[in-house]
């Protein structure tokens, strides 16, 4: 029974851990959105592979991604890693919300950002040019 269930139960751990960086880029997404429009800014969400981690770093005109990593004092938002099983990233590297809280750059077409776990499950998030944000756990998304 043992040989059975385990490789369902580290599948299923692997799964939950994409859905779970997943849910949290997508709140730090909306949360990027929100602050652009407070702080009436833009704010710059970038994926990156730091140190063989999927990050996230959210910052402001005045700062960069890399001067957020290095002092995470420059971030809008603190910077997201995600867990080891999400080995890569796929779609857009860069998400910019201006401070009327819509996508700047991509034309009118909705951008897309996929997760990628060590099994090779792909879950994706999409971003419409009004800014708004949804998830799903299918690449594309239907």
């Amino acid at each position: 029974v043992a040989a059975v269930a385990v490789p369902n139960f580290i599948a299923w751990i692997d799964r939950a851990q994409l859905k779970d960086a997943l849910l949290g880029l997508h709140g730090n997404l909306n949360l990027a959105r929100m602050t652009a429009m407070n702080r009436n800014t833009t704010v710059t969400a970038t994926l990156a592979v730091v140190n063989n981690r999927v990050t996230a770093t959210f910052t402001d005109p005045a700062n960069t991604s890399a001067g957020c990593l290095a002092n995470q004092s420059l971030c809008v938002i603190p910077t997201q890693v995600m867990p080891g099983q999400v080995t890569g990233f796929g779609g857009v590297p860069q998400v910019q919300f201006n401070s009327l809280g819509l996508r700047v750059g991509g034309g009118a077409t909705t951008q897309t950002i996929q997760l990628t776990n060590s099994k090779g499950v792909t879950f994706e998030i999409q971003i419409t040019p009004a800014g708004k944000t949804r998830w799903c756990t299918v690449s594309p998304c239907p």
